[in-house]
């Protein structure tokens, strides 16, 4: 697989496959994105996002959305790095916005502990199994650990669930319009990149069944 890939080794540990990757550089600015659907694991959409601007930000996030009958949580993570310090977290993301509880075989995990976010609602699209840290020091090693354990664990349940013959993507809609919404890649894509870019992306690949974001 891609250098960039190789570099988030516990994703390309735990999902492997055949990965369509695409890399666009603006001077010292790159945004590297990765994608695959392997429907043989119950996979619909896997994306891979990874946004680095030397000495000043650094960003990996990963979405991975079930094809499966009915409704099943989406598998979420997010490593940041500024130069204020490091932010981590993972999450079994409900995708109705009304009910925040997900499957039972994810209720081994410890409960979150973290009730407020500058940019969401906790109790809209998070579960209370959500991990969450923040630190001075680069703990990396930590998440990606957690992260792969806990994506281990989600595909092992997905793996025991009936496959959807036709995907509906219209169960995705609401979490991936909130997101799209909320998140702070949007400012940041724009200023490294330009508006009309940030909100195609934004769109059309981070959160891309929210059919229409505003």
């Amino acid at each position: 697989m891609e250098t960039r890939l190789e570099s988030v080794r516990w994703i390309s540990d735990v999902l492997g496959g055949s990965w369509e990757t695409e890399t666009r550089q603006k001077d010292t600015v790159t945004l590297f994105s990765a994608s695959q659907s392997t429907p043989n694991r119950g996979i619909f959409y896997s994306r891979v996002c990874i946004l680095d601007v030397p000495g000043k930000f650094f960003a990996e996030t990963l979405l991975v959305y079930p094809d499966i009958e009915g409704n099943f949580p989406v598998f979420g993570s997010e490593y940041i790095k500024t130069k204020r310090g490091y932010f981590g977290a993972t999450d079994f993301h409900p995708v109705v916005p009304e009910n925040n509880t997900i499957p039972e075989e994810f209720g081994s995990f410890p409960d979150r502990i973290v009730e407020k976010s500058p940019h969401y609602d906790l109790n809209t699209h998070f579960s209370p199994k959500l991990w969450h840290r923040r630190g001075v020091e680069d703990f990396y090693d930590e998440f990606s650990t957690v992260c792969g354990g806990r994506l281990y664990h989600y595909l092992d349940v997905l793996s025991s669930k009936g496959r959807s013959e036709t995907p509906d993507t219209a169960k995705f809609s609401a979490f991936d319009r909130y997101m799209a919404v909320n998140d702070p890649a949007r400012g940041i894509l724009k200023a490294y990149f330009d508006s009309e870019f940030a909100d195609d992306y934004i769109e059309g690949f981070l959160f891309p069944h929210g059919e229409c974001c505003g």
